[in-house]
């Protein structure tokens, strides 16, 4: 990225560092406020900026650390926070992973590793990394920088300024009590506390929260599991009786149908039985009343001679008898009622 700024315009010194300081100022306002975005944009601004003025001795070495030191924190609790949106959230973590921050922080104090850098921007520089464990990409590496930064901190090395001394302890608690911890690092932890009892007691409580933390975290993921797996399992049974209901119906209906269309059959052949019976019936009935009509039609056409037949019978019974006289009568008369049959 291009960290040059125009500088077309002479400013002295004083109202270069004014006017620098005067949107420092307004930088730290938005940040104070919480407005985050503006807060991450103009300390961005400043930050590329400063090393350039800085350079050309328009700001003086106190403003840079004040800008490096507010862009740090802006960066960190932003992220921390996840206040910014996608954009500003790249860019953010792209000028960290990039070293981008760390090598304009390194070309003014000539030092890779940062043992020459001051104490507060080391304090947080690493505040930055431990609250965003995502941008520390190799923590191997990271771990063997920290370690040469924390093999420096004695009060020999403190050049007797209150604030020197101020960072350098606060950096070391951040070490022994955070970035150590939180990295599983507790026996270099136990190591750097030595035999003060109290930090040793501080440090076991840490790790037994944290112990307890990771127990819980565990415990609860267990429960999710097996409440995402019994809501399955209750998913999975409710369907397969849906399914076993829905067959069920669906045999219920085929069942029905199918009986229908028996009783259907059964029905039609009863009704054509009884239609067969009903037609035999009539037709009975009809040569009955045809005979019946044709014997009434006979006898009143001939009912004269068959009463004389009859006396005659009757009044020479034996004379008939030797004649088989008889046996012609009746069967005259069976050939007179004979007709043919259709």
């Amino acid at each position: 990225m291009n960290t040059s700024m125009n500088t077309s315009t002479t400013l002295t010194t004083p109202n270069s560092n004014r006017q620098f300081e005067q949107s420092y100022k307004l930088a730290l306002k938005h940040f104070i406020n919480r407005n985050f975005s503006q807060a991450f944009q103009q300390s961005r601004t400043l930050f590329i900026q400063a090393f350039d003025e800085y350079r050309t001795g328009s700001i003086s070495m106190n403003l840079l650390v004040k800008v490096i030191d507010l862009y740090l924190v802006v960066v960190g609790v932003s992220l921390r926070e996840k206040r910014l949106n996608q954009i500003m959230t790249t860019e953010a973590k792209n000028s960290i992973t990039s070293n981008e921050v760390w090598n304009l922080i390194s070309s003014v104090w000539g030092s890779k590793h940062g043992e020459d850098v001051p104490w507060e921007i080391l304090y947080n520089w690493h505040l930055l990394m431990i609250s965003n464990l995502e941008l520390i990409q190799d923590r191997l590496e990271y771990l063997r920088d920290l370690k040469r930064v924390y093999t420096r901190l004695s009060i020999d090395e403190i050049d007797g300024e209150g604030q020197s001394e101020k960072y350098v302890n606060k950096l070391m608690i951040l070490i022994k009590f955070e970035i150590l911890p939180r990295l599983d690092q507790y026996e270099e932890s136990y190591r750097l506390i030595g035999d003060n009892v109290e930090e040793r007691e501080k440090l076991d409580k840490i790790k037994q929260n944290r112990i307890d933390a990771e127990q819980k975290a565990q415990e609860t993921k267990k429960q999710e599991e097996k409440k995402l797996k019994e809501e399955k399992e209750k998913q999975d049974a409710e369907a397969r009786k849906l399914a076993r209901e829905s067959n069920l119906k669906y045999r219920s209906i085929k069942e029905i149908r199918r009986g229908y269309e028996d009783n259907g059959d059964e029905k039609r052949l009863s009704i054509k039985e009884n239609q067969d019976i009903d037609g035999r019936v009539d037709t009975i009935k009809l040569r009955l009343i045809y005979l019946s009509k044709l014997m009434k039609s006979y006898l009143l056409q001939n009912y004269m001679v068959l009463i004389v037949l009859v006396i005659a019978a009757l009044g020479s019974g034996k004379y008939l008898r030797q004649a088989n006289i008889r046996e012609k009568v009746i069967e005259t008369v069976k050939m007179a009622f004979k007709f043919t049959y259709v």
